[in-house]
C-alpha cells in the first residue's frame, strides 16, 4: 500500500510539474524564467535539433535538459552557464 501511495504521489507531481512548464510557470515563485523547447533551444544555439538530441544522447556531454514526458526543456540562463563553463567546447 506504501508502495502504491509513493507512485501516486509521485506521479501527481510529475504532471503538475509538466502542466507549470506547459504553462510556461516555474513552481519556485522567485525565478520567472519560463521553459523552452528543443526547437527553440536549437534556434537560440543557432544549431539544428538534431544536433541538440545528439548532445543530450551522448553520456559524457552535460547539457542541461530538463526531460518532461516525451519532451526535452531547457532553460536560457542554464544554457549560457553551460557554454561560459566551457563545458560546450567538449562536445
Amino acid at each position: 500500500m506504501q508502495a502504491l501511495c509513493y507512485h501516486y504521489c509521485r506521479y501527481i507531481l510529475c504532471w503538475y510539474m509538466f502542466l507549470c512548464m506547459w504553462k510556461g510557470e516555474n513552481m519556485s515563485k522567485g525565478s520567472q524564467e519560463n521553459y523552452i523547447s528543443l526547437e527553440e533551444a536549437a534556434a537560440y544555439l543557432d544549431v539544428k535539433p538534431a544536433t541538440i538530441r545528439s548532445w543530450i544522447k551522448n553520456p559524457d556531454n552535460e547539457i542541461p535538459a530538463h526531460k518532461v514526458g516525451r519532451m526535452w526543456k531547457f532553460k536560457r540562463s542554464e544554457i549560457d552557464e553551460w557554454i561560459n563553463s566551457g563545458k560546450s567546447a567538449k562536445i
